[in-house]
């Protein structure tokens, strides 16, 4: 029984198999497939022609709104459509009418009998029909009287080689946007400078309104696949790679709007900060910064956890108003820092906190020392 062949072009597989198969059409397989095919008379011919001619002209102006998309596609961080098409979807979408046109002409011009289709392999993914049409790359017996057809046949020829080749240009604009869109992904400040971008044009949005009453507060608590991603980033530009073309365009547009708002009602404190010190916005950046560079604090040595002492030292100097939270707030922040070593556990650190002394404890005066005396 024969099997299906795949018609499908939404990755670049499907992309190279289709470019494979345009270039390798030419006049001699043309006629092949023509005296090939039963009861394809003239009227088929005129039939045929009339069809491809109207898909051109149409491909003309899809071509064209393929250049404009490819001329903004890697420049933006996200685009609207980008959580519902792949990359090669999106763009091949510009151009779909061709795309149909293409796909019935294949079908059309590829043997589908069961004398005439090889068998596949067990296990063995279905084969483009892009390689298995004479139309394309596969085997053909050139006719032995190639000029003895009608000229409208001829016409036929002529307007399906300018059809492929117009499909030809417009895959080629694809590869390439397709391309560049992995060697932005490969570099993470690129993938950084298009989010930054992003959340500018954010800002221009919603700049009459975030300073205002009117603004939705509810927007601090927003989750969603963005702010969960930006959460679970060491960094914004590590989330960025990752976020590139690669999120739904309205859940980055709510994280941006969340970050900007926190901004701008918080400055660059965390309303995490501001709730484990009082608002004390001085305090925070010190206390912040502390704990990123908490390392240069520790003594040299080959110790693989953090001083449950030197933490608890801290916690008692900077008054948090909730130990736990405070704990929460050293780890992630020592670790998003690149600290070099794993942080205690909380109970470890409560345990240390029980036995400092703070008058009598050298370790506690000392670091106290250095961290009063610490610049920003």
């Amino acid at each position: 029984m024969a099997y299906k062949y795949e018609t499908r072009i939404d990755n670049e597989d499907g992309l190279q198999a289709v470019l494979i198969a345009i270039r390798h059409f030419n006049y001699d397989r043309f006629t092949c497939v023509l005296y090939q095919k039963s009861r394809f008379d003239l009227t088929h011919v005129l039939s045929l022609d009339a069809e491809v001619l109207a898909v051109t002209a149409k491909l003309k102006g899809e071509y064209a709104k393929l250049v404009n998309v490819s001329q903004t596609f890697n420049k933006r961080f996200v685009l609207p459509n980008n959580q519902v098409f792949s990359a090669a979807k999106q763009l091949l979408n510009s151009i779909r009418s061709g795309l149909s046109e293409l796909k019935k002409l294949y079908k059309f011009f590829t043997p589908t009998k069961t004398a005439s289709v090889p068998i596949r392999p067990i296990g063995n993914s279905t084969p483009y029909i892009y390689n298995r049409s004479q139309l394309g790359n596969a085997e053909y017996m050139p006719s032995l009287f190639p000029d003895e057809i009608e000229p409208e046949a001829k016409e036929l020829f002529q307007h399906l080689f300018e059809f492929l080749k117009l499909i030809e240009k417009a895959f080629n604009l694809c590869n390439e946007v397709l391309q560049e869109e992995n060697e932005i992904r490969k570099d993470s400040k690129q993938c950084h400078e298009l989010y930054i971008e992003f959340k500018n044009d954010q800002y221009q949005s919603i700049f009459s309104l975030i300073k205002t009453d009117c603004f939705n507060k509810n927007i601090l608590g927003i989750s969603n696949s963005a702010t969960e991603l930006r959460e679970n980033s060491p960094s914004e530009e590590v989330f960025s790679q990752k976020g590139f073309h690669n999120l739904p365009h309205n859940d980055v547009i709510g994280l941006a709007t969340k970050e900007l708002f926190e901004k701008a009602q918080y400055g660059d404190c965390t309303p995490d900060e501001l709730a484990l010190f009082k608002e004390d916005e001085t305090k925070i950046k010190r206390v912040r910064s502390i704990i990123q560079n908490f390392d240069s604090f520790l003594p040299k040595d080959n110790k693989i956890k953090v001083p449950s002492n030197a933490i608890a030292c801290l916690l008692i100097w900077a008054k948090p108003s909730e130990d736990l939270a405070f704990h929460k707030y050293f780890k992630d922040t020592y670790e998003k820092a690149d600290g070099k070593r794993q942080v205690p556990t909380n109970s470890a650190v409560n345990i240390a906190k029980g036995k400092v002394d703070t008058k009598l404890s050298p370790d506690f005066q000392g670091f106290v020392a250095l961290w009063e005396n610490y610049t920003i």
